[in-house]
């Protein structure tokens, strides 16, 4: 799985070829196996085959990993697979409201909200917020009202805006917008 991801990504010829073989179907299946590792590296390679091209973004959702994703969100998994699985959910969900409303079907704001909330570092920090934009983007104004019903939240993006680092103020800004529009 893992010399998938360092294969595909950015990678389109390559991602396309992993999509024809049906890969995709198999890294999902991955992604509920026992060994955290395993789910690290399905992970990973989604990231990397769904980051290839759109139409390898839309061939990932087909193999329909949004609700084994989430369930990674959950408590048991280590914050590295947390953050691979929010990044793979911030790419899946960009500009396609199915996508997030299977996510939000599953459970995705609570979890994503603590991860927010939990993160240790800029980098999950970051692929929280993205999922947070991705999510208040969809025209639907309930997935907005469900992010802004949990204050803490809110009050941490907004803490968010004064953060040392410069793509987490922007990224905290931008899901703030998002979230008023």
């Amino acid at each position: 799985a893992s010399a998938i991801e360092r294969l595909t990504y950015r990678n389109a010829s390559r991602g396309d070829a992993f999509v024809q073989s049906g890969a995709c179907d198999t890294l999902v299946a991955l992604l509920s196996d026992n060994s955290d590792s395993m789910q690290y590296r399905a992970a990973k390679a989604l990231l990397g085959i769904s980051s290839s091209t759109a139409q390898n973004r839309e061939a990932v959702i087909r193999a329909d990993p949004i609700r084994p994703l989430v369930g990674l969100l959950r408590d048991g998994a280590t914050m590295e697979i947390k953050t691979e699985a929010a990044a793979v959910l911030a790419q899946l969900l960009y500009r396609n409201s199915q996508a997030v409303e299977q996510a939000v079907d599953a459970g995705a704001i609570p979890l994503i909200s603590s991860l927010l909330l939990d993160a240790i570092g800029a980098k999950t920090q970051s692929r929280a917020l993205l999922v947070l934009s991705h999510i208040a983007n969809v025209p639907s104004s309930t997935y907005r009202n469900a992010i802004m019903d949990n204050n803490a939240v809110v009050e941490h993006l907004v803490a968010l805006l004064d953060s040392d680092d410069d793509n987490t103020t922007k990224s905290a800004a931008r899901t703030l917008s998002s979230l008023t529009y």
